[in-house]
């Protein structure tokens, strides 16, 4: 089994150091590759770095795990991938803590010293960055970015597309709706609704999300 890593760039850096790590331990990958369309076919970090149609050419066992930071541009690799019936692999951290009684979706990224708690569910490719908890009965949704030094409390429900920034910490039995944007700091005492940036503490509304808006710019 191959293990492409869709994304040549920072979020990749990442994701293939835990990769190696993990791969050390478990032996599941015969070889690491990196994806990205928006680049040359050459090579990224020492690996080999090729178009998405080239290794679907290439390799009859493959998975992919995407390493990007934009909530809406995860999605579109992730339909696209599919859409041509890729199988998504997950890159997961053995320094992070995943219960076993939680419930893991497919293509997760978690990063080292992540705490998945007791039947929390996490929802297909997201990424959880290191050293963010996830409390217990908490629901993540598809396609998050769920930043370094977040703590979502107990039986909270994070939608699709969620942003959290760094350090945000979000209180227990709350909702957070699909493609809401959490900036670095805030701290979140009540639900937040769909489409909507938030920021400061108490965290409250400083825009609406349109359709095109992304959290990188």
């Amino acid at each position: 089994m191959v293990l492409a890593i869709f994304g040549a760039s920072g979020q990749g850096k990442e994701v293939r150091e835990i990769a190696d790590y993990q791969n050390a331990i478990e032996k599941r990958w015969s070889d690491i590759v990196f994806i990205d369309d928006n680049k040359p076919e050459g090579s990224f970090m020492g690996l080999e770095l090729m178009q998405l149609n080239t290794a679907i050419e290439r390799y009859q066992e493959i998975e992919f795990v995407i390493a990007v930071g934009e909530p809406k541009t995860k999605k579109v690799i992730y339909e696209r991938l599919l859409s041509l019936n890729c199988e998504l692999g997950s890159v997961i951290s053995p320094d992070s803590q995943v219960s076993p009684y939680c419930k893991l979706g497919k293509g997760l990224v978690i990063k080292r010293g992540a705490i998945i708690s007791a039947d929390a569910r996490i929802g297909d490719n997201t990424t959880i960055q290191s050293y963010a908890c996830i409390g217990h009965d908490a629901i993540i949704g598809n396609h998050c970015q769920i930043s370094t030094h977040v703590d979502i409390g107990g039986q909270t429900v994070v939608g699709d597309c969620v942003f959290v920034g760094l350090n945000a910490p979000v209180r227990e039995l709350l909702k957070i709706g699909d493609n809401a944007i959490i900036s670095a700091g805030a701290v979140v005492l009540k639900d937040v609704d769909s489409n909507v940036t938030v920021m400061g503490n108490p965290a409250r509304v400083i825009s609406r999300n349109g359709e095109n808006d992304k959290v990188f710019h």
